[in-house]
């Protein structure tokens, strides 16, 4: 597995969509060991603000037949939502999974997208219905494939 170059871009608005990639999950990973081994690296951690939504863009990489992204996280405290899209070359987003709410706080969600196409996925970090509360959210993303 590669660990993934990523980008972050801030936006404002986000809206569910039909499911196509796997639910986020709860994995065997112990969530405290997780942000201790992320926490000082400010590639692997963000701050949503209050009533904020932060995309991470992660392009696939090219010259593979068939790759999958892998993402795993977690919150300091409270919950979050997450999403995700892939957006192709021809700037046409296909959503994949809705933006949930999920208590990313009391464990490591993970899940996956294979992709055989060239793109973007968009991972949405969503904080938009917090008027008081921003998040830190300490992720790791990798990819898999041929």
């Amino acid at each position: 597995s590669v660990s993934a170059p990523a980008t972050t871009t801030v936006s404002g608005n986000s809206s569910p969509a039909p499911l196509a990639a796997t639910k986020p999950n709860t994995a065997t990973i112990d969530v405290d060991e997780f942000r201790n081994g992320l926490r000082g690296n400010p590639d692997s951690m963000l701050v949503v603000g209050r009533g904020e939504i932060i995309t991470v863009r992660v392009p696939r990489p090219a010259g593979r037949p068939s790759v999958r992204l892998v993402w795993q996280f977690c919150t300091q405290d409270n919950d979050i939502g997450f999403g995700l899209d892939f957006e192709r070359p021809d700037g046409i987003v296909e959503a994949l999974l809705p933006v949930m709410r999920l208590n990313a706080f009391a464990q490591v969600v993970q899940g996956r997208h294979e992709a055989e196409k060239d793109g973007t996925w968009l991972l949405k970090f969503d904080n938009s219905y917090s008027y008081f509360k921003s998040k830190t959210v300490f992720y790791r993303i990798l990819f898999h494939g041929q």
